[in-house]
């Protein structure tokens, strides 16, 4: 009886540690890690779960959003754009047809 009692009291202590191991749950923390844009803008985070440095395609340092000077001039048309302009030629096929 004492032996099963011994044995329950191990088997309590294996779970306990099994559950209390969060070296194995948790991911590693890096501090100052850099993040490097696509346009050459770099900055460095607090930290992160990813080691540095990191390649992003936008970042606040580079997106419109946040800079309205840096806005991009929009080079393909839309299906509005595309229709204003065929509207605007039948216009002027209507007038050299009158």
């Amino acid at each position: 009886m004492a032996e099963d009692k011994k044995k329950k009291t191990d088997d309590q202590q294996a779970t306990a540690v099994a559950i209390n191991d969060k070296s194995k749950k948790h991911p590693t923390y890096y501090k100052d890690v850099k993040v490097v844009d696509i346009n050459g803008y770099e900055f460095t985070l607090g930290g992160a779960t990813v080691p540095g440095p990191i390649k992003v395609e936008t970042s606040f340092m580079s997106h419109p959003v946040y800079n309205p000077d840096k806005v991009i001039e929009k080079v393909s048309k839309g299906r509005v754009e595309k229709f204003q302009e065929k509207l605007k030629r039948m216009e002027e096929m209507k007038k050299k047809g009158k």
